[in-house]
């Protein structure tokens, strides 16, 4: 079910909210950057039910303003946040050359990271995760 309609343009990335499996996911596409960093913000502030999951898989740019939005959200609601990201792409790689992708449960801090969205979702409803 799709609570809010794709956002796309010239202006950064595509950003769609949809449900599945009763938790909310916010997918973003494209570039993440200082000209669209609002954007994911603005979906990421109205998406008000927990728990939640950024689907940042067809991400192919994100830069540190996008970073500091995904931090953001990550501190405004710590249990009820994670991120579903390819191991090799774009947001993988800046959440590790910037330490913040380390193992939750060690450092209540830093980002909880699936790699996949399924993954992500199960985390939270304790779902078998499908075969890709």
């Amino acid at each position: 079910m799709r609570l809010f309609p794709s956002v796309s343009g010239p202006d950064g990335p595509d950003v769609e909210t949809l449900v599945e499996n009763g938790v909310t996911v916010v997918a973003c596409q494209g570039e993440l950057d200082v000209a669209s960093a609002r954007k994911l913000d603005a979906a990421l502030t109205s998406a008000t039910d927990a728990p939640l999951v950024l689907d940042l898989c067809s991400l192919n740019f994100i830069d540190s303003s996008g970073l500091f939005i995904v931090v953001k959200h990550h501190h405004v609601r710590p249990d009820s946040f994670v991120i579903a990201c390819l191991p090799d792409g774009a947001p993988a790689q800046l959440f590790d050359m910037t330490g913040m992708s380390q193992d939750g449960t060690a450092n209540p801090s830093a980002l909880r990271v699936f790699s996949s969205r399924d993954a992500a979702i199960a985390s939270f409803v304790g779902a078998p995760v499908r075969a890709a």
